[in-house]
C-alpha cells in the first residue's frame, strides 16, 4: 500500500510543479515526455488493479509463480509419500 501512495503522491508532485511552470509562463497547456507519460501511464494501470481486485498483485513476477508451482507440486510430492 506504500508503493501505491507514493506513487501516487510522485504524479501529484509532478503535475503540481507542471502546472505551477506553465502558469507562471502565461501558458494553457503542459508538457511531458513521451517515456514519462508511459511510465505514469502504467503506475496508472497498477493502482487500477489494485483498486478493483485488492487480492491479486498486480506486480507479482513471473519468478513468483514458477517458484509457487513448485512448492505445490513439492508439497504434492511429499503427501504421496508420507
Amino acid at each position: 500500500m506504500k508503493d501505491k501512495a507514493r506513487s501516487v503522491t510522485n504524479h501529484a508532485a509532478l503535475f503540481r510543479v507542471c502546472i505551477k511552470s506553465s502558469e507562471a509562463a502565461g501558458l494553457d497547456e503542459i508538457r511531458i515526455s513521451v517515456p514519462r507519460a508511459k511510465e505514469i501511464l502504467r503506475d496508472l494501470e497498477i493502482l487500477k488493479s489494485a483498486i478493483e481486485s485488492p487480492s491479486v498483485m498486480p506486480h507479482q513476477s513471473r519468478l513468483d509463480t514458477i517458484f509457487g508451482n513448485q512448492i505445490r507440486v513439492i508439497d504434492e510430492a511429499v503427501s504421496k509419500l508420507i
